[in-house]
């Protein structure tokens, strides 16, 4: 007969395998899931566009007034004013007129490689050499060139031409008109390279101010998502035609790219600043189509038509391409199948100078996947140990929730979370620790609860059941000494201030603060703009305590005069710095979530001492300490101030400040003494030798409250803050 004790462990590994089986199975899921994401990302990607351009499509960005316009040559603009390709001298005419209107910049969409067939000197030179023509006088040259007139209205305006970077050998090198300030190293293995270029006539490039590239793909060879606002041709960095459109308008000579990380780059064009990612690229945020951003071609050539669209160009950047059936370059994007180039790079340009950008942080990916990992494994466990129904219902929530995140980021905020990572991660996970339990442990059950009946109590078994750890964020009550600084003016100061300036300043006064808590023994639990928060006695043990903080608070003071002496010496008007001393009980200990958490305190205890640091202001003081830390330190030190009745409080606190010497060294600190305590003590001479002791002792900031306390008709030390 098996023997109790092999029994019982053969219990004890079925109810093992009860639970650990199904999670095992599960976990594998989730590796899976990781590995494929890893080995073959393609479905995750193309999964992960679907989204984006769902959101996209759902809400695409709204459409906000900018000064960016498309000089559309359509369907109409050619029966007005013939066939296409017009003449160069059509194009020289519409230069003009965008120049004359006051365009900030002209980008063309076109790339102009080859002469103008249509131009009197070359018809004149092609015809002189055709059998049987008849001789003329007329000399070539003097017959209108009308790549030579293109090239003068070009070279009079803000004109900027596109050239085509190809993947074979091309035609022609771009001509530079951008320079370049690189901040970090050069992106060169990330920013896509090409090996030829078909160019524009040199007499054309010479005279343009801006050349940039017009060539886009989609990352799948369909959708474009991105456009590059930067690309190489052996080793000259070329721009887009929206960046450098975006350049000529901001009368910049010059393109800022500083690497930011090794995923991301900043490109910054005059007074704009533009996001990109490690190869140059910009994700783009579409609008839905806009008829507003576009005029007509004729519209600008009609003198008829010019009050209608002078004001709509005056100060815009302008776009001239071709919307024409089967002239457009059309191209999908999330919003619209059959967009055209001239469209996308003039929504490039809205969206650099909108700063409406759709951000994906580089982290973002990284954090998809741990996340996705987290739930994942949290509701296998659910499964494993709750039961089918409770996983399957926290599983929808989850998708629910997820799906609702990654569209509030979007909405909200732009922010591109990709929400499949999880649901992937999940799902499968679920359902296999879900079918693992069904099949393998439901069908063990009832067995299983029979043997357990047998030699366990019930409660014990469901405790054994129920049983897992998990970490626990909390702390303790324990008395603490409080400390709190500000400083006084700062508001204004940084407002004020050169931001190089504030930040070597305020980083410096902050340093040397921290620098003094640490050296007396405290801890920095806060830093809030210009103020510092420090508490003694937590977490180590610190019996002295109180003295501890009120050391810290004179050496604090004492560097804040002379730090705030060197910068009003420096002309900069730096304030002074306030603090307040408390001591009591308070809850410290960590705080925040499983994710994040600090070392903090928390009570009245902490809430007062921030109330006496500003108490300080009404006081006149820079030091305001409790009677509760004075208690534990030695009387002689300090000097009473009174009572205060802080906001929000109805028991009055008694406030003292430190002080440097004795009554011997101190020839004012006596009267001080005899006046204050005549004057709290409510005795009939008590206002008399305050106001005399005020009236010796202007400088003093405590006889000067109290005298006008007095004058006002309150006989008492009280204050109310």
């Amino acid at each position: 007969m098996t023997s109790l004790s092999t029994r019982r462990r053969g219990i004890s590994a079925a109810l093992r395998s009860r639970r650990t089986l199904p999670a095992w199975v599960g976990c594998s899921f989730i590796v899976i899931v990781i590995v494929l994401r890893t080995l073959a990302p393609a479905p995750f990607m193309a999964s992960q566009n679907a989204i984006f351009d769902a959101m996209q499509r759902i809400a695409p960005r709204p459409y906000v007034e900018a000064p960016v316009r498309i000089i559309d040559i359509d369907d109409e603009s050619l029966q007005r004013i013939g066939q296409w390709p017009w003449s160069r001298d059509v194009l020289a005419t519409l230069t003009e007129r965008l120049t004359a209107f006051g365009a900030a910049s002209i980008a063309f969409d076109f790339v102009f490689s080859e002469p103008d067939r249509t131009s009197p000197s070359t018809l004149m030179k092609k015809w002189a050499t055709m059998p049987g023509f008849p001789a003329v006088s007329v000399a070539t040259q003097e017959l209108p060139d009308y790549d030579r007139r293109f090239a003068e209205a070009i070279a009079s305006g803000p004109v900027v031409l596109s050239i085509a970077l190809v993947g074979s050998e091309g035609r022609g090198a771009p001509a530079t008109k951008a320079g370049f300030a690189l901040v970090g190293a050069w992106p060169t293995r990330t920013v896509a390279q090409f090996p030829g270029a078909i160019t524009n006539l040199p007499e054309l490039e010479d005279a343009a101010k801006g050349v940039g590239s017009f060539s886009i793909t989609g990352e799948d060879g369909e959708t474009i998502r991105r456009i590059p606002l930067l690309a190489r041709y052996g080793d000259q960095i070329v721009p887009s035609l929206a960046l450098e459109a975006l350049r000529v308008a901001q009368g910049a000579d010059t393109i800022l790219v500083r690497r930011e990380s090794e995923a991301s780059l900043r490109l910054r064009v005059g007074d704009v600043v533009v996001p990109a990612d490690a190869d140059a690229g910009m994700r783009m945020h579409f609008t839905a189509p806009v008829p507003g951003r576009t005029i007509p071609a004729w519209q600008v050539l009609s003198a008829d038509q010019r009050s209608q669209v002078e004001d709509r160009i005056a100060g815009h950047i302008v776009l001239v391409g071709t919307s024409a059936a089967g002239l457009s370059d059309l191209r999908a994007t999330a919003v619209n199948p059959f967009d055209s180039g001239m469209n996308i790079h003039a929504q490039a340009i809205e969206q650099m100078l909108l700063g409406a950008h759709l951000v994906r942080p580089t982290w973002f990916a990284g954090a998809e996947v741990a996340a996705a990992v987290a739930i994942a494994v949290s509701l296998i466990f659910i499964c494993a140990l709750g039961g089918v129904g409770l996983s399957l219902g926290a599983l929808a929530a989850v998708i629910t929730t997820v799906l609702a995140a990654a569209w509030y980021g979007y909405a909200d905020h732009h922010l591109l979370g990709d929400p499949t990572v999880v649901c992937v991660a999940a799902a499968p996970a679920v359902i296999a620790t879900a079918l693992t339990r069904y099949f393998v442990n439901e069908r063990d059950s009832r067995r299983l609860k029979r043997a357990f009946s047998q030699y366990l109590a019930p409660a014990l078994v469901e405790q054994v059941v129920r049983n897992s750890g998990r970490l626990q964020l909390g702390g303790q009550t324990r008395e603490i000494s409080c400390l709190f600084t500000d400083l006084e003016g700062f508001t204004n100061f940084a407002e004020r201030a050169p931001a190089g300036q504030l930040v070597t300043i305020l980083n410096g006064y902050l340093d040397s603060l921290c620098s003094i808590a640490m050296d007396h023994g405290g801890t920095v639990v806060k830093l809030i703009g210009d103020a510092v928060h420090v508490i003694f006695n937590a977490p180590v043990d610190q019996p002295d305590h109180a003295i501890r903080a009120v050391a810290c608070a004179r050496a604090m003071d004492a560097f804040a005069v002379q730090f705030r002496d060197e910068q009003q010496r420096r002309s900069i008007p730096f304030g002074s710095t306030r603090i307040g001393v408390n001591t009591g009980q308070a809850v410290v200990g960590n705080f925040g979530g499983n994710r994040r958490f600090d070392f903090s305190a928390y009570g009245d205890t902490v809430n007062t001492a921030a109330r006496l640091e500003n108490a300080n202001k009404k006081l006149g003081t820079r030091i305001c300490i409790a009677r509760s830390t004075v208690e534990h330190c030695a009387p002689e030190t300090f000097r009473p101030i009174g009572s205060v009745v802080l906001k929000g409080k109805t028991r009055p606190v008694d406030v003292y400040e430190p002080i440097n010497g004795s009554v011997d060294d101190l020839p004012w600190l006596s009267p001080y003494l005899k006046a204050f305590s005549a004057f709290a003590a409510g005795s009939s001479g008590g206002r008399e030798q305050m106001l005399a002791y005020a009236a010796r002792h202007p400088e003093d900031p405590i006889g000067r409250l109290m005298a006008r306390r007095i004058t006002e008709g309150d006989s008492t030390t009280r204050v109310f803050i």
